[in-house]
């Protein structure tokens, strides 16, 4: 959805990254803005801070905190973890979504280049862009994808080593709206 770029913050003298849509259109400027919003509204230790929002020639673009470190598939690819190596990691992220969550914000694309290792051995949770803030009562906007309410019954099936999306009845899948997100 959007180019990252690294700039420099002349005003405060620090590194920031720049994230510019790359990609013009009513839709995707409101996703864009809905990452924008969820973002701004997770004031947390494990998830990137935003900065500011606004637009250059046009093309919306929003300034987050700059990150020294590697993508969390990169770090993995480079050495085999202990299993409770592996936990202890994974304790920051499910912080920074039970922070979201609490905020009825469901990040939905959480998987390990959303996830940053730094330097310093911090874990940032970043990339809100298909974010879906959670209403306490549905509307119109929450029905499925074949326009059914998303209060319909919903068949559960065996777990799985992936992710699926929640199916109605009717074999038709339902919108992200409980506290959930995807992995993959």
């Amino acid at each position: 959805m959007g180019q990252v770029y690294l700039a420099r913050d002349t005003k405060l003298g620090r590194k920031v990254a720049i994230k510019f849509m790359s990609t013009l259109s009513e839709r995707m400027t409101q996703r864009f803005l809905v990452e924008a919003r969820a973002t701004a509204r997770c004031n947390h230790e494990n998830i990137v801070v935003i900065h500011e929002v606004n637009a250059f020639q046009g093309l919306p673009y929003m300034v987050l905190e700059y990150l020294e470190g590697q993508p969390l598939s990169r770090w993995m690819s480079a050495r085999r973890l202990p299993s409770a190596q592996a936990v202890e990691l994974m304790v920051p992220i499910v912080r920074a979504l039970v922070h979201a969550h609490e905020l009825n914000i469901v990040h939905r694309d959480l998987k390990p280049d959303n996830v940053v290792v730094l330097d310093s051995g911090a874990i940032k949770v970043l990339d809100f862009g298909v974010a879906r803030m959670i209403r306490e009562t549905p509307t119109d906007e929450d029905a499925n994808d074949c326009g059914e309410a998303a209060t319909a019954t919903t068949v559960q099936g065996p777990a799985a080593p992936t992710a699926s999306p929640t199916r109605s009845s009717s074999g038709c899948s339902m919108r992200s709206r409980e506290r959930t997100a995807l992995y993959r």
